[in-house]
């Protein structure tokens, strides 16, 4: 009998061991499947909000409102800004293609093309001119979107 009763309270110790065990790698594997949906979410939040602070500060760095063109397309809007340097014109155009925010550099009047250096994940732009040189940038990447409102102080146009 007393041997029943070893034999019965090791199994049943065993069996809480067994329980625990399970429960433990249980809550691990569903602790790392939110970690993953919670790392995912904080990386395409971060590329929406550094693709907001560069087109800000690229906003911020024209010369004045005249530098700066909004132009529409399928797939979002295009940001266009010119600026001069050694004499020369040049048109910087910023847009969403193929997921990514991307940027490029050609003279101006010329056709940007697609042919631009990506910058950063970015699915659609969208930049509306408000009154007073007060512009909203929206930026879409995946499921977030977010936007910022950049005031463009300098009025008039180049000479």
């Amino acid at each position: 009998m007393q041997q029943k009763r070893s034999f019965a309270q090791a199994f049943s110790v065993l069996l809480l061991i067994g329980v625990f065990a399970c429960c433990a790698l249980l809550t691990a594997a569903l602790s790392a499947g939110a970690l993953n949906r919670v790392s995912a979410r904080a990386d395409t939040s971060y590329e929406t909000r550094t693709s907001l602070l560069y087109i800000e500060q690229k906003l911020r760095a024209c010369a004045s409102r005249g530098d700066i063109r909004v132009e529409a397309s399928a797939a979002g809007d295009r940001l266009v800004l010119r600026s001069e340097l050694a004499g020369a014109a040049y048109d910087t155009c910023i847009y969403a293609a193929d997921g990514a925010l991307c940027e490029v550099t050609v003279p101006a009047g010329a056709d940007a093309g697609a042919g631009g250096q990506r910058v950063t994940d970015a699915d659609a732009l969208y930049v509306e001119e408000k009154a007073g040189g007060l512009y909203e940038v929206r930026v879409v990447c995946g499921e977030a979107q977010a936007s910022v409102l950049v005031y463009v102080q300098a009025e008039g146009g180049r000479a």
